[in-house]
Formats: C-alpha cells, structure tokens, sequence
C-alpha cells in the first residue's frame, strides 16, 4: 500500500519536458513584466516553462517563469533551458545586483548569455580537473570583440529552426510565427541552409 506521501507527490506531477516552440502571449508586456523601451525578440514555451528572450549588444537575457507564474530555482531545469534556446555552449550567468539596480521579479528568473566562445571570469575548469577562475578576453586592435552580427545571425537560425519545427514546416506559418513576411523568411532561411 502507497503512503499517504507518494499520493501527495504524484497529485502533483509535472508532464513530461517537451521541446521549446515558439508562441505568442496574448499580452507580452504584462506577462513578462517588460517596460515597453526593452522588449523582447522571441518568445518560447514548452510544457513547464515560458521564456522571454532579448539581444542587447554581446549579450542574450532570457527571462524565465513556470507555465504557472512560479519562479524557477531548479538549477538543472535552468541548466536545461538555456541549453535548448542559447545552446549548450553558451555560458550564463544570474545576477544579484546591488541594492541601487534591484528591481521587483518575483516570478521570474533572469540569466545573461554570452556569445558561444565567450567564458565569464569566474567559474570552474573542469578539464582541467581543479577550481580556475574562468577568462574572458578584452577586446583589442589584435582580436576584436566578437561579431554581434554573427552572434544575431546564428540565434535567428536557431530561432527558423525551432519555428518551423512548432508549424511542422509550415513555412507561411513559421515566418508569421517570427514576425516576417513570408518573402523575408524565405530569402533568410535559403541564406542560412546555403551557409550550412
């Protein structure tokens, strides 16, 4: 016989983890709490988790809720997320600001991105089987910051990719889904298989 514990977990259970697609809230602003001078690219949600993602220079901010309005403080589904929407070589980091920056996210999780190369000072170097501090490099004459082009044209891929997977191929769907006219969708998706 079950104890009264395992029938109180399994009321509970989450759905099996399904892969991000891209949606469109009815109400972005008030569902991620944006202020309307910052607002995001693309939104993604899969069977627990929404997310909210912006491109703001060398940088890809993803704000992250539950399907239910919760905060996320599950490090491994965190891990997760921003491995399926950034990519598994990218480095994120989330902040605890000082007193003077905090603004009010209860239900949200905000994590940072650097571009696919970049590495945070900070961090362990598991390679190398010990604590290192990490290394991130300071632009110079020699080796310029990296390409924000780049870094834009390699998330709008990701972006194409996931949209035409949510509209099984769909592609007049899938361009709608990004918010570009089917010609303008087209033109950059031969681009990008051409690149390939």
């Amino acid at each position: 016989m079950k104890s009264k514990k395992s029938k109180i977990i399994s009321r509970y259970k989450l759905p099996a983890w399904t892969s991000f697609e891209v949606f469109k809230p009815d109400n972005a602003e008030e569902e991620f709490e944006y202020t309307a001078g910052a607002q995001p690219q693309i939104f993604f949600q899969n069977s627990h988790y929404k997310v909210a993602v912006y491109k703001n220079d060398h940088i890809i901010h993803l704000i992250i809720t539950t399907c239910v309005g919760n905060i996320v403080r599950d490090w491994e589904d965190i891990q997760r997320i921003k491995n399926e929407i950034a990519g598994s070589e990218f480095e994120a980091v989330e902040l605890f600001p000082a007193e003077t920056r905090r603004i009010r996210v209860i239900e949200f999780t905000h994590i940072w991105c650097l571009p696919k190369k970049g590495r945070w000072p900070i961090g362990f170097n598991l390679a190398m089987g010990r604590e290192k501090e990490g290394h991130v490099e300071v632009p110079t004459a020699e080796k310029p910051a990296p390409d924000l082009g780049e870094i834009l044209k390699n998330t709008e891929k990701v972006v194409f990719q996931k949209a035409l997977e949510t509209t099984d191929g769909n592609k007049t769907k899938a361009a709608e889904l990004v918010g570009m006219t089917r010609g303008t969708f087209l033109r950059r998706l031969k681009k990008y298989q051409e690149d390939s």
